[in-house]
Formats: C-alpha cells, structure tokens, sequence
C-alpha cells in the first residue's frame, strides 16, 4: 500500500481539492489474477474511509444481476459456450447495472468509489487477451462511455485507474492451490497479451487517467 500511495502522490493535491469541495472519486483497481489488486482496493478503501463513505464495489458482480453473470462469465457453475463478442456485451451489461444501481446514487450523494475492475479489464481481457476487435471494443466502450456519463452524476467526481502490476510467474505463483476460474487458468500466452495491455493502459485509453504501481 506504501508504494501505491507514493505513486499516487502527484495527484493528492487534486484529490485534496476533491475532500474540501466535498466531491466524489471513482477510483478504479485493475490487474492481472494474482496482481493483488483486490486486496489493494480493501486496503484503498480505509485509506479514504476518513474523508468520508467509501464503498467497494466488483466487477462483475455486486447486483444480483451482476452476481448472475459473474457466475457465468466465470464458468462457476459449469461451461457456458458463447463467442467473445457475446462475452464482451455479458460484462458491459453487468456494467450498466452496476453503474446505475449502485455506482450513480453513490456518487451523487458524495461518496468515494472504489471498483474491483472495470474498463481497464475490458481492454485487456476482452480484446488484448481474446482479441476481440479493437475498433469494436473501443466503439462500443465510447459509446457506452457516453451514455453512461451523461448528465449521470451530478457531484464534482474524479476519475481514476489503477492498475497494480506484477510479473506473470508472480502472479501464477499466488495462485498455486487455489481453484481457478476460467480466466485465472488461461495459458500463459493470454496472460502475457492481457499484462502487456495493462502496462500499455494509458495508451490503449488515452482519455482516461491511469497510474501505474509497480
């Protein structure tokens, strides 16, 4: 966490200025399985708990509908057969529920958020790693993007990705022992597409803030 928070340490200013104006962040953890991303956005979370309500989110899941299509996407309950096109619009649609369910209302009462995943991983995963389209998935992402900001929140909020970076024998090694999902148990080959597109964030969503913690 020390070294997050000293990576962060450029925008505090910023994000002081969002506290005393009593605005709002959308932090956004992202990473590889075994990246330690989830346990960074708990510990993210009481880091900004004094400044105000801070709630933690996944993605996807936290909806019933989003805990439905996590169930799947993850192949949990079993197989699911479905193209990657199809894969990409089932996460979108856990997206848009969780936006306007749980992330908007949050938000506009002046809350912080923190997500366990979202763009970031879209990228990565659905296109980098299983090579749907680029220009389909950016298409779509901006389009979604769009509609999904529009005039949806009405408190000053600041945006901001996190991905949280480690080698991919780092990463297989934390997972030794444990079930896999379907992700989680890809070949080492998707793993790499889908770490090199985390580490090329910035480029590959120039229109988003991303800070890179090593």
């Amino acid at each position: 966490m020390t070294a997050a928070l000293t990576c962060l340490q450029p925008d505090m200013e910023n994000i002081q200025d969002i506290f005393k104006h009593r605005g709002s962040l959308f932090l956004t953890v992202e990473g590889t399985d075994g990246s330690g991303k989830s346990t960074q956005a708990e510990l993210l979370k009481k880091k900004l708990e004094p400044y105000g309500e801070t709630i933690l989110v996944q993605e996807p899941g936290t909806t019933e509908l989003g805990t439905q299509l996590r169930r799947m996407l993850l192949r949990l309950d079993g197989p699911m057969q479905a193209c990657h096109v199809a894969e990409l619009m089932l996460f979108l649609t856990a997206r848009v529920q969780l936006m306007h369910e749980i992330i908007y209302p949050a938000l506009n009462r002046g809350a912080h958020v923190i997500c366990d995943r979202g763009i970031g991983s879209t990228i990565a995963y659905q296109c980098c790693g299983t090579s749907v389209s680029y220009s389909l998935t950016s298409a779509v992402l901006k389009a979604l993007e769009n509609h999904l900001w529009r005039d949806a929140t009405h408190s000053f909020t600041r945006r901001m990705i996190v991905v949280c970076d480690v080698p991919t024998e780092v990463a297989k090694s934390r997972m030794q022992g444990k079930k896999l999902d379907h992700w989680e148990s890809q070949d080492d080959g998707f793993k790499a597409r889908v770490r090199h597109a985390f580490r090329n964030l910035h480029d590959l969503l120039p229109e988003h803030h991303v800070v890179h913690v090593d």
